[in-house]
């Protein structure tokens, strides 16, 4: 098949880069990829591997798009990375590849860009008419939603409006899409190569090394690990480094130093590869809780397990349908106090732990293979582009019924009806 893949690429500030490129080898040895990507500061090492194509919205070679069999759309919750590439989707159908099902941030970050709110408003609307008086009272701009809002409108479907199907990397995101989506749907695991694990190493003594990385938004619980941290007894057995980029640089330093944690934490930045790397091998323990979810299935949990590194995260979609034996949980409402059983609990014996991140690493190795992910995505990317009718289509034929059934002759019949569901099935096929 010859494919156009839409995505950010490295050393872009994005996991989803990094998808991309773990993905690419294994996609070329069975199809014919392009890439398409909006920056043109791109590692310029990818294109010995595939064509790339720079383009901007208003500026693309339509010709090229529609010469592929398929279009692929990554699409996650950055605006900076993904609107673009939602943009051309709208134009030009495709195979959406949702890497969080909950899209409120970047359709947010999109029309609150404009001054004017009203689309944003209508969209919204559009989508959750039942729950028009929240939207009023909540999204106003004088109120900052909470994160059941933000759940309870994702705006998801805004996302896959124009799409020919949709695959998601979390079995939690699929089985929901399923009762939302008229496209085709499929669930892909998320792919990551797993290293050779290591021999099992010495234990190191204290201080401890904690690890949090990627882009750390409130959603990533961080206040209330410092604040775990800061009220631990035994805190100077542990030293934290935060790894990536964060919503709130300025206040996660105050919030450090009125902890009295500056000589525990350190805030990294965005970091190499390998720099990040080098931190993930020496770290005994990772965080990656979330809340509220954003449906995500989670490259930074991959990269932890590559490394058999224990970690600790919020039993919420994606998240809480991991196997037991692989993550250690930190529920809702109670961080402080779990976090602190698991901090105590290492000290007391780090071994449970050492096998906890070696379950980690098999399951990664079983589940999350690129090549087995690769193939997954070009079968039914076949079965998309080879399928009798597109099933948004069909859905966009039952709904041009139900609008002109009120013009018809009052004594039509159901069998009226199909016949002229039959027709425009033709016209449009």
């Amino acid at each position: 098949m010859k494919i156009n893949w839409f995505s950010p690429l490295p050393p872009a500030k994005t996991e989803i880069a990094y998808h991309s490129l773990r993905l690419l080898s294994a996609l070329q040895e069975r199809s014919e990829v392009t890439l398409w990507t909006t920056d043109p500061d791109y590692d310029p090492s990818i294109e010995k591997l595939t064509p790339v194509r720079v383009y901007r919205p208003d500026d693309i070679t339509w010709r090229q798009i529609h010469l592929a069999d398929v279009n692929f759309y990554n699409i996650g919750n950055n605006r900076q990375f993904h609107q673009s590439i939602w943009q051309i989707s709208q134009y030009c159908p495709g195979i959406v590849i949702l890497h969080d099902s909950n899209l409120y941030g970047l359709f947010s970050e999109i029309y609150k860009a404009h001054p004017d709110l009203r689309d944003y408003f209508r969209q919204l609307l559009y989508y959750y008419e039942a729950e028009a008086p929240t939207i009023l009272d909540c999204f106003d701009g004088k109120v900052v939603p909470t994160p059941e809002q933000v759940e309870q409108f994702p705006l998801t479907m805004l996302a896959l409006r124009n799409a020919q199907a949709v695959i998601s990397h979390s079995r939690y995101a699929y089985q929901k899409l399923l009762d939302q989506n008229p496209s085709l749907t499929a669930y892909v695991p998320l792919p990551y190569a797993a290293q050779v694990p290591a021999a099992v190493q010495p234990l190191s003594s204290p201080p401890y090394s904690l690890i949090i990385f990627g882009f750390i938004s409130k959603n990533r619980r961080l206040d209330l690990i410092l604040e775990a941290l800061a009220q631990f007894p035994q805190r100077q057995a542990f030293r934290l480094e935060i790894y990536g980029e964060l919503w709130d640089p300025q206040g996660i330093k105050e919030q450090i130093k009125t902890l009295g944690l500056a000589d525990l934490v350190t805030v990294r930045g965005f970091v190499s590869e390998a720099a990040l790397e080098a931190a993930l091998a020496k770290a005994v323990l990772a965080f990656n809780l979330r809340y509220p979810t954003m449906g995500e299935a989670s490259a930074s949990q991959l990269r932890i397990w590559s490394h058999g590194l224990p970690s600790l995260v919020t039993p919420v979609g994606w998240y809480g349908q991991l196997p037991e034996q692989t993550v250690g949980y930190v529920q809702l409402g109670q961080e402080i106090e779990d976090i602190h059983h698991h901090l105590q609990a290492y000290l007391d014996n780090p071994e449970p732990y050492q096998v906890m991140g070696a379950a980690g690493q098999a399951w990664l190795a079983e589940h999350h293979d690129p090549h087995h992910c690769a193939q997954a995505l070009l079968t039914f990317a076949q079965s998309v582009h080879n399928g009798p009718l597109y099933p948004t289509v069909q859905y966009l034929t039952e709904k041009v019924i139900e609008t002109q059934w009120p013009w018809l002759d009052p004594t039509a019949t159901t069998l009226d009806r199909e016949v002229l569901a039959a027709a425009l099935h033709f016209l449009t096929h």
